[in-house]
């Protein structure tokens, strides 16, 4: 059958019915989100568009149209299914397994390619925030950022925000993105360098006592903190002691991993008791540490779920 150049072979969202194998000429897989429209995938002579019948109901995920005047045979599923029940059972059953054995490839493909795509999503989140100041951001905008960054198709990218706000790590409803910790992206983008140049338990990932310390600093200062002229809150290490849980021992070492990190700063009183020792920390910058920890150990599971 022949298409003319700008004329449609099916539109995103319509129903699976045939496969089209490309004999001559080209077409465009297009993605339209809001006012943004984003050339996905091109198809030239010998290509397959489409997707054979399956058990599952399939959707096309984009449109496709022709970039010159094409010629393409269609293939229904009524054809392929007649043409199946005339070869032997075992044939019939080849092609389901190199069926599923294609779909298992292609999302095993789109999980690789969101997770390719987070470290640049997170590097769009975090310049739009330190250059806008704002906490919502419009979603064609950040694909409108993205599209240097990543070839990844808008429908991945917006599958990845699924998964990352089922963990709150933001809200997403399809249209926009909001932060509720506008700098944790830039802290896990930060995680995700480190582990990769280094290969080690990134810096910022901290152990279960030392969250618990910063928890308990922050509750603690919520309550008896002091408000410094650079940000950060004082607390008395009886403020501390107060809200700390039981088990925990008030002594000063139990700082020494934070304190290495520049999280905490501890001053010592005079008298060598803890309870009038000084406790510094910035509790905006500990607020993100706690989410950013809360965050990365769920993160596989989620990727995995959503994907």
């Amino acid at each position: 059958m022949k298409i003319l150049s700008g004329d449609f072979l099916f539109m995103e969202g319509e129903k699976n019915t045939a496969i089209y194998i490309v004999q001559s000429g080209s077409f465009s897989a297009i993605q339209k989100r809001g006012t943004l429209v984003k050339i996905v995938e091109t198809f030239g002579p010998g290509s397959i568009i489409g997707q054979l019948p399956s058990e599952e109901s399939y959707l096309y995920p984009y449109s496709v149209k022709a970039e010159e005047d094409s010629i393409v045979e269609k293939i229904t599923d009524k054809e392929i299914i007649t043409t199946l029940s005339k070869t032997p059972i075992w044939f019939s059953k080849f092609v389901g397994f190199l069926q599923k054995r294609h779909l298992l490839l292609l999302q095993k493909n789109q999980k690789k390619q969101a997770i390719l795509a987070l470290p640049a999503l997170l590097s769009v989140l975090d310049h739009f925030f330190r250059t806008t100041n704002l906490t919502k951001i419009d979603f064609n905008d950040i694909i409108t950022a993205l599209e240097p960054l990543t070839s990844i198709k808008a429908e991945i990218i917006s599958n990845l925000c699924k998964a990352l706000s089922a963990i709150g790590f933001f809200k997403y409803n399809n249209s926009s993105i909001e932060l509720t910790h506008p700098a944790v992206p830039s802290l896990l983008h930060m995680v995700f360098t480190e582990k990769i140049l280094e290969d080690k338990i990134p810096s910022l990932i901290l152990s279960a006592t030392d969250q618990i310390l910063l928890e308990t600093f922050a509750k603690a200062a919520q309550q008896n903190g002091r408000l410094l002229e650079n940000r950060f809150i004082e607390i008395s290490g009886l403020a501390f002691s107060q809200e700390a849980p039981v088990y925990l021992k008030k002594d000063r070492k139990i700082f020494n991993s934070l304190i290495e990190k520049k999280i905490i700063r501890l001053e010592s009183a005079n008298s060598g008791l803890f309870n009038e020792d000084k406790i510094y920390g910035d509790l905006e910058h500990i607020s993100d540490l706690l989410e950013l920890n809360r965050i990365y150990p769920l993160l596989d599971h989620e990727l995995a779920k959503h994907l």
